[in-house]
């Protein structure tokens, strides 16, 4: 029987994170492309077991039970509203988990993190007027400052479609990578270039 997952709202901290921080190491192959902001990065695919682990760690709630009364027993209710509200739950979580993972293994920064902070000011600056939210992330180590800058100052929804296609994923797991990452916390697939335009 399948372990039901929990429907609150994940850490901001992402596994793909903490998985990296074991593998500093990443590979320096792939496609050179100069993302929207202007940053140029490295595209790398993405080991598509490391995708399977990942979506396979979300699990799909249990299916509730319900009592027939003509059969005097209990039958699995796949169309319980709930049930169905928590598949689709645990659905976005693995797109989000499998978009994080895409822009961690998948993205390398041709030159690095930029000396100057002003991108990370700017991201504070959102985060004061409720934004989003950066709880969760260490801003003082440099593989959670790392994927910060990827993710909310770098990365847009074209880019998570041509890591996923360069990793071998099917259209379906593409798919819901990029709405992962465009539902995530509100963000959609340019809300990098939204942040460089401000100030």
């Amino acid at each position: 029987m399948t372990e039901k997952t929990s429907t609150r709202k994940r850490p901001r901290g992402s596994k793909a994170v903490e998985v990296a921080k074991s593998k500093r190491d990443k590979p320096q192959l792939g496609t050179i492309i100069t993302t929207k902001t202007g940053v140029m990065i490295r595209i790398v695919p993405v080991a598509i077991h490391l995708i399977d682990e990942i979506m396979y760690e979300i699990k799909d709630p249990e299916i509730p039970m319900q009592h027939i009364e003509e059969k005097s027993r209990d039958e699995p209710n796949p169309f319980d509203k709930q049930y169905l509200k928590d598949v689709a739950d645990a659905e976005h979580e693995r797109g989000i988990a499998v978009s994080d993972a895409l822009i961690w293994f998948g993205v390398d920064l041709v030159d690095g993190l930029p000396e100057d902070d002003t991108w990370l000011k700017k991201l504070k600056w959102f985060e004061r007027r409720g934004k989003f939210s950066l709880d969760g992330f260490d801003l003082d180590d440099e593989i959670d400052l790392e994927f910060v800058y990827k993710k909310y100052f770098v990365v847009s929804g074209r880019d998570i479609v041509m890591i996923g296609s360069a990793s071998n994923m099917n259209e379906a797991e593409v798919e819901g990578a990029l709405r992962g990452f465009q539902g995530d916390e509100g963000k959609d697939s340019d809300s990098s270039s939204e942040v460089e335009e401000s100030a």
